[in-house]
């Protein structure tokens, strides 16, 4: 099956909440609904949006420790 993640990195000032973070990715969903699917394959191999079955997005907060921590942690992830 195809599979296809977005990765979307920031770097903040001050503080923020996780909470906050995940409400505010939601909200970027809402207003962005292909965020919100998933393909299905049909049985002739066809692809469809389906809302059905959609996790939340992951947030995952990591501290950082120089300007290019965002490159090994995607790389890491592109490779499991």
């Amino acid at each position: 099956m195809p599979n296809t993640n977005v990765v979307i990195c920031a770097r903040m000032k001050g503080s923020v909440s996780e909470d906050a973070l995940k409400a505010a990715v939601l909200a970027v969903r809402h207003k962005h609904p292909l965020l919100g699917v998933r393909i299905r394959l049909d049985a002739d191999g066809g692809g469809w949006f389906t809302q059905d079955a959609v996790p939340r997005p992951p947030v995952r907060i990591l501290p950082r420790v120089s300007g290019d921590d965002w490159l090994q942690v995607t790389s890491e992830d592109k490779c499991k």
